[in-house]
């Protein structure tokens, strides 16, 4: 028997290899190296629609590109002023005096006499007292609680946290203050005070 051929003679495999792969024999589409190709050459636009030139894309200026993020606002805390420094020194030194003089209360009342011979014991206490009180606040969060209530904060020069020694320098830069009768005080006039200057630190309000 003869093999029956179809109308027109084509083999069904050949005439379905031959159908478009695309169909309604649209073009395929480009590729990325394709489109890249395609967008050289044209002028980039802002989002207002204004042509961007290639010397403000080297320099940095000229108006926002779409597909350029906002930048992060940067903003430089102001340094602490003088009434603030002295208001927020003025209740640490009331916090660490009534640490003493409830000491002495307790001595008090405990039958324990506290004369003039005992004022050195109670002089080593309340140092003692003075350095934690100082020291861990400052090391941890930057502020003593007098500190905290005034808004003020210390750091590095760089920006970063209080080190150790930093702390220890600037708790002997309020003893000094202290026995100076606060005078070193009016070197932050110039932005930095004598505990800053000692702690090679800064004083700043707090950011909010």
């Amino acid at each position: 028997m003869s093999k029956r051929r179809r109308k027109g003679g084509d083999d069904p495999a050949e005439t379905l290899y031959d159908l478009p792969l695309h169909g309604g024999g649209a073009d395929p589409e480009p590729t990325g190296e394709e489109l890249i190709e395609s967008a050289e050459g044209l002028p980039l636009r802002a989002a207002g629609g204004e042509p961007v030139a290639e010397s403000d894309l080297e320099t940095g200026e000229g108006p926002d590109l779409l597909n350029e993020t906002e930048e992060e606002e940067v903003r430089e805390d102001a340094p602490a002023g003088v009434l603030d420094r002295l208001l927020g020194g003025l209740v640490d030194l009331a916090v660490q005096a009534g640490a003493v003089a409830l000491a002495a209360f307790l001595s008090r009342s405990l039958g324990v006499p506290v004369g003039i011979d005992d004022y050195p014991p109670f002089l080593v206490l309340g140092l003692f007292f003075s350095f934690l009180y100082a020291f861990i606040p400052l090391a941890f969060w930057g502020h003593t609680p007098g500190m905290a209530w005034v808004g003020h904060t210390a750091r590095s020069l760089d920006g970063e946290p209080l080190t150790f020694s930093q702390t220890v320098l600037r708790w002997l830069g309020s003893l000094l203050t202290v026995g100076l009768a606060g005078l070193p005080l009016l070197l932050a006039l110039g932005g930095r005070s004598l505990t800053d200057r000692l702690s090679d630190s800064r004083t700043e309000k707090s950011r909010r």
